[in-house]
């Protein structure tokens, strides 16, 4: 069976589909047998600074979440599209980022002299999201119930520091 391409509108890939080697138009393959609908994932990815706390000792604990706003989960590697700025910029963030709104992705223990010129940086669907640079405003200071959350499961004596804390890695079942 030979497929002809009358007109092809928007962007395009290869894609194997069953065996067959499909053209992928935006959103549908179209392929020998029929046409295969997939989920878009050229929607942005957003993320989100939620805020700080401060612990007795001193150190802060900030919090970040994101929203995907496309319909099944995104994969962005860590790196160009997907880091933090203040060296180092893989802090082990999140690289899944499941569809919807997740507060608490990423939660990272600072020390006490901290000055708050950390942002996350997220590229996707051509859109770059990039987190506050005035983390420490006291407007972001986070209240109950969002600092329980923030910090639930995290040891603050021994958590590893300047690096993200996933849901899962705070002993959370699943993001909160």
């Amino acid at each position: 069976m030979a497929l002809r391409v009358v007109e092809l509108v928007g962007p395009a890939l290869l894609r194997r589909v069953g065996g067959f080697l499909c053209l992928v138009t935006i959103s549908v393959a179209v392929c020998p047998g029929g046409p295969v609908v997939f989920a878009q994932t050229d929607k942005p990815v957003y993320a989100h600074y939620e805020g700080f706390m401060r612990h007795s000792d001193g150190a802060l604990l900030v919090s970040f979440g994101y929203i995907n706003m496309n319909d099944t989960d995104v994969v962005i590697p860590a790196g160009e599209k997907n880091h933090f700025t203040l060296a180092p910029a893989n802090r082990q963030q999140p690289l899944t980022f499941k569809k919807g709104q997740h507060r608490s992705a990423c939660v990272m223990v600072l020390p006490k002299d901290f000055t708050g010129v950390l942002r996350w940086s997220l590229t996707h669907g051509n859109h770059v999201s990039v987190t506050t640079e005035r983390a420490l405003e006291s407007f972001y200071a986070l209240a109950d119930p969002i600092a329980q959350r923030a910090s639930a499961g995290v040891d603050w004596q021994n958590a590893p520091r300047g690096v993200c804390l996933t849901p899962s890695e705070r002993g959370l079942a699943k993001n909160p």
